[in-house]
């Protein structure tokens, strides 16, 4: 047996890009938390304008525009995100399966299934509903998944630190 989840959330490279990921997701709101204040200054500017005058709806044109930009180019860049996020799920499925053919294969295991190493909480009707759909009900000293933790991370370099990357998010630019 082996919990998948377990090695996704051990599984190095993976929860480097994951964590990449998470600081792009955070600069792209950022920017859409300052190209809103931007927006909302600009609205605040066109209250000092007569309304219906070739200044006010020349600023107001301005500011759809703007605004249509910025709309676009989040959603463009919120899309790219996702896929870029279903693509390292995609990798990390496809790198830990071949491990695990790989130990299986070296020790005559015929058949791997996933299961869960989470204990049921008794207090959590949730946990419970998901310990009772449970595919493995038993088993002894069957679990691999320490194993292909290790195998997938064997050389594998440490994680710099944060602040030590060279990479930087990517935010989308008018």
């Amino acid at each position: 047996v082996i919990d998948l989840q377990d090695v996704f959330k051990k599984h190095a490279r993976f929860t480097a890009a994951m964590e990449d990921l998470k600081k792009d997701n955070e600069a792209l709101a950022a920017y859409a938390r300052t190209e809103q204040a931007k927006l909302q200054k600009m609205l605040e500017a066109l209250k000092d304008l007569k309304p219906g005058s070739p200044d006010y709806k020349r600023k107001e044109e301005e500011i759809a525009h703007i605004d249509s930009d910025v709309r676009v180019q989040l959603s463009l860049k919120r899309k790219e995100l996702r896929e870029r996020e279903a693509k390292l799920h995609y990798q990390a499925y496809e790198e830990i399966s071949a491990a695990v053919q790989e130990f299986a294969d070296r020790n005559g295991i015929g058949l791997v299934v996933r299961f869960s190493a989470d204990e049921i909480d008794p207090t959590n009707p949730e946990s419970i509903m998901m310990g009772l759909s449970r595919q493995v009900v038993y088993q002894r000293n069957l679990n691999i998944t320490d194993f292909v933790i290790e195998m997938i991370n064997r050389g594998t370099p440490p994680v710099a630190p944060a602040g030590d990357q060279a990479r930087r998010p990517t935010i989308p630019g008018r």
